[in-house]
C-alpha cells in the first residue's frame, strides 16, 4: 500500500465552509495546531520508520479534507495505520509503541487485540492526545473499531477499501485516503461538508453512519482488552 499520487485538500470547500463558520482563531487554537502537528509528525515518522502504510482517519481527516486545517473542535489528533505489516510479522507493536515513546509521546490507552479490534492512544506532556486505530481487510472494505469501557461493547466503523495517496498539511506530508470524500460520506453522511446545526454535538456512538456493533468483551478478558495507563 503505497501512496499513489498527491491529494490536495478542497481549498474551495474550506472557502465556503469558513463563509458559513469562520476558523478558529487565538492563542488556544494555535496552541492546538501546534501540538496536534507535533503529534502527527511524530506519529507519522514512526510509521515511516517501521514501514507501516498510514493515513489520517475520521476527524482529522474532515479537516484536512474540508477545512485544510487541523481543527481545535475535533480535540484531538486520529490516525489509522494498516494491520497487515504487524499480522504478517514484518513489525510488532512493541517496536510502533517504542518508537513513539522514544518521541516523547505517552501510551494512555490501549484497548482490544492484534487479531481483534486493536486501538491504541498516546498524549503528549500535556495531555493531548492522538488516537491510532489499527485498520483491518474485510473483503472489499475495511474497518477500525473500539471499544465501550463501561459496557464492554465492541464497535466498527466499517469503510471501503481504499487507495493511499498523500497530502500536506501545514507542511506535514500525511497519508491519505485518495477518495476521501467517498471515505467521508460513508463516515457522516451526505452532510459531511456543512457544519453542525447550532448546539449539535457529534456523539461517535450514535452518529456514525458506518458504525455497527460487534458484540462484546467478555468480563474475563477485561484487564487485557481495556488497558488505561496512569502517567
Amino acid at each position: 500500500m503505497t501512496p499513489a499520487r498527491h491529494r490536495a485538500c478542497n481549498r474551495t470547500l474550506a472557502a465556503a465552509y469558513h463563509r458559513l463558520t469562520p476558523r478558529e482563531e487565538g492563542p488556544d487554537a494555535d496552541r492546538f495546531r501546534r501540538r496536534a502537528w507535533a503529534l502527527l509528525a511524530a506519529a507519522v515518522s514512526a510509521c515511516n520508520t517501521l514501514g507501516v502504510p498510514h493515513w489520517l482517519g475520521s476527524g482529522t481527516l474532515l479537516g484536512y479534507i474540508r477545512q485544510c486545517d487541523l481543527v481545535p473542535a475535533m480535540d484531538d489528533v486520529d490516525i489509522e495505520v494498516a494491520v497487515e505489516p504487524f499480522v504478517n510479522g514484518n513489525v510488532t507493536v512493541t517496536q510502533l509503541v517504542e518508537t513513539l515513546t522514544s518521541a516523547g509521546l505517552v501510551l494512555a490507552s490501549k484497548f482490544g487485540r492484534l487479531n481483534d479490534s486493536l486501538e491504541m492512544a498516546f498524549e503528549d506532556e500535556n495531555g493531548m492526545r492522538i488516537d491510532v486505530f489499527f485498520s483491518y481487510p474485510d473483503r472489499e472494505s475495511r474497518y477500525i473499531a473500539g471499544v465501550d469501557t463501561i459496557t464492554r461493547k465492541k464497535y466498527r466503523w466499517v469503510y471501503p477499501e481504499i487507495t493511499l495517496c498523500w497530502g500536506t498539511l501545514h507542511g506535514l506530508v500525511v497519508g491519505v485516503p485518495c477518495d476521501s470524500e467517498r471515505y467521508l460520506e460513508t463516515n457522516y453522511g451526505t452532510n459531511w461538508t456543512q457544519p453542525l446545526p447550532p448546539g449539535k454535538t457529534f456523539d461517535y456512538r450514535r452518529d456514525n453512519a458506518n458504525m455497527v456493533d460487534a458484540g462484546w468483551w467478555g468480563k474475563e478478558e477485561e484487564s487485557e482488552v481495556i488497558q488505561l495507563f496512569n502517567r
